[in-house]
């Protein structure tokens, strides 16, 4: 049906500015991250200059950089980067829990899926005790 991810995130954000106001209160969290990472910052950018003209309070939430780049070069007056702050410690992150003024300049991706254990030997690990357990051993990929 051509619903992927990136297709629903914006049938959500047109419902959003249709139904909006000045009045209105938006909040987006990553609403272009479906796609790449090219076109989800350029479409990121159209959609904030939408918001920007139509003037709802806006949390508009990204790890696209260039976009943070962009209020932080004043394209959009009434806007500011906000970020959350945590400390890298050691191979660890300690989520703080305070808002702090600008952006992250940061994403901690790398980080967060080794905490979870998503890593090549990690995975190699589940996937071999997994085949081992349901005795499909002799078809997995080496």
């Amino acid at each position: 049906k051509g619903e992927g991810r990136y297709r629903n995130e914006l049938v959500r954000v047109k419902e959003i500015f249709e139904a909006a106001t000045p009045y209105s209160l938006v909040i987006l969290d990553e609403p272009c991250g479906g796609t790449s990472y090219e076109e989800g910052c350029r479409q990121s950018m159209v959609v904030l200059d939408g918001l920007h003209k139509l003037g709802p309070a806006t949390y508009f939430t990204t790890h696209m950089h260039p976009v943070a780049q962009e209020v932080d070069r004043g394209r959009y007056p009434a806007a500011k980067n906000l970020s959350m702050e945590c400390l890298y410690e050691g191979k660890r992150i300690r989520y703080t829990y305070k808002v702090r003024a600008g952006a992250s300049g940061r994403s901690y991706g790398e980080e967060i899926a080794a905490e979870i254990g998503l890593v090549p030997e990690r995975i190699s690990e589940i996937v071999s005790r997994r085949a081992e357990k349901q005795g499909y051993e002799s078809i997995i990929r080496k």
